[in-house]
């Protein structure tokens, strides 16, 4: 955020981030001149230097940042609800990925499908993700308001590239900004710049009226596209992807715009953004479309996602063009890979259960273990059994009947190679 701002309280302007304000200073401060700080944090009315008021996303933060330092603790966590998506099982809403693809992939062609799938009801995203929930931004009705920031495409190739997908450039509900025609050059996002985070700021809120702080408005999706572009026109390299995404989340949540894809690119041969561990700091998990071979235009592509905690991991799916020009998941390779995905899942899960029970009879050796004390009980115990006798179908276990106290009987485990030769 820029500290760019001023508070009006009781007809007085006062700008508490100027450097040579003692706004924030509390040590030997006169408490009635503090308890009027605090009074003016919550209730003065925040502007920007322009002297319009700020938007409520930018007020709110001027008023956390004043009051948690006036207080010296964080207030409190506001309640979660349930996590909404825009696109089911894909992305999640209030979340900011990233889209990566090497060189001639077709990242731009999936962006399109994907602005497609935005901005056109019941249309699914490569053919495959359930439809947009055009519900999850109640500030725009049932329509999503998408904001594209093309920053490498020259413009007349890129808008033709969209409405070749079908696209409606003239709906009231998309539009394309193409950075080197109307702002000046990709470089111009470089929002780690404080004047051009105050620029982004000021064109992606739209006011009403008299633009005071409960009329604003903006979009419910930007898609970036692209951010190595971005980096490329100011002289900085993708080591600076998590410094840029680090501003742009709090562009976001200024702005109150609650989703945003960032495309960028990937090395020759494909996967993760180029960055490496400093790409992957910033987005809230990373799409890739790659080309098996960059050098021909007929080599298979592939779409996957790696998620971040919460979200859903999709594995890597062979990606067609349409009879309709559209790409397309192959809906076999879809299921088979949903498949593998699932049984890689019940293997993780074996492991985890058996790597336990391996430890436990590698301990007692010749003594070996009863079932219970092996298996546990309950709804454990009996997915863990279930483990143990594949594990005995394997060979990798012996099991013996054996006399306990009084007439009772058990089962004792050991590992094969240790188990008693009768």
């Amino acid at each position: 955020m820029s500290e760019r701002v001023v508070i009006e309280h009781e007809g007085r302007t006062y700008d508490p981030f100027h450097p040579d304000s003692n706004w924030t200073e509390r040590v030997g401060v006169d408490d009635d001149v503090l308890e009027f700080r605090d009074r003016a944090s919550r209730e003065g009315r925040i502007k920007l230097a322009n002297g319009r008021e700020a938007p409520p996303g930018v007020a709110s933060m001027v008023r956390l940042r004043l009051l948690t330092g006036a207080t010296g603790g964080l207030p409190r966590a506001r309640p979660r609800t349930a996590p909404r998506w825009l696109i089911p099982g894909l992305w999640q809403h209030g979340t900011h990925p990233m889209l990566s693809g090497n060189a001639k992939a077709g990242k731009s062609t999936a962006v399109a499908d994907l602005i497609g799938a935005l901005t056109t009801p019941r249309r699914q995203f490569l053919g495959h993700f359930a439809p947009v929930d055009r519900q999850v931004d109640p500030r725009h009705g049932n329509d999503l308001y998408v904001v594209v920031l093309n920053a490498e495409i020259e413009p007349s190739a890129y808008e033709a590239g969209l409405s070749a997908m079908g696209i409606d450039l003239k709906s009231p509900w998309l539009e394309v900004i193409h950075l080197d025609e109307h702002a000046g050059g990709p470089g111009v996002l470089d929002v780690t710049d404080p004047d051009k985070f105050d620029l982004w700021l000021s064109w992606l809120m739209e006011c009403d009226d008299g633009c005071n702080e409960g009329d604003y408005w903006s979009p419910s999706v930007v898609i970036v596209d692209g951010l190595t572009a971005v980096l490329a026109a100011v002289g900085k390299s993708t080591d600076h992807y998590g410094l840029w995404f680090a501003a742009w989340k709090r562009l976001m949540k200024a702005t109150e715009i609650p989703s945003s894809l960032i495309v960028a690119h990937s090395p020759i041969t494909g996967g993760h953004p180029m960055g490496g561990t400093e790409s992957a700091a910033g987005p809230d998990g990373l799409w890739s479309y790659d080309s098996a071979n960059p050098d021909s235009g007929a080599a298979a592509r592939f779409f996957s996602v790696v998620s971040r905690f919460g979200g859903v991991a999709f594995p890597k799916t062979r990606v067609r063009m349409g009879e309709d020009g559209l790409p397309r998941l192959d809906r076999q390779a879809a299921a088979q890979r949903e498949q593998v995905t699932r049984e890689e899942g019940r293997e993780e899960e074996q492991h985890g259960r058996a790597e336990p029970m391996r430890a436990m009879l590698r301990e007692a050796g010749r003594e070996g273990v009863l079932t219970t004390t092996l298996t546990g009980d309950g709804p454990e115990g009996v997915a863990n059994r279930k483990v143990l006798s594949a594990m005995k179908e394997s060979g990798e276990v012996i099991a013996k009947a054996v006399q306990l106290k009084g007439r009772a009987r058990g089962i004792r485990w050991w590992l094969a190679e240790v188990a008693p030769i009768d």
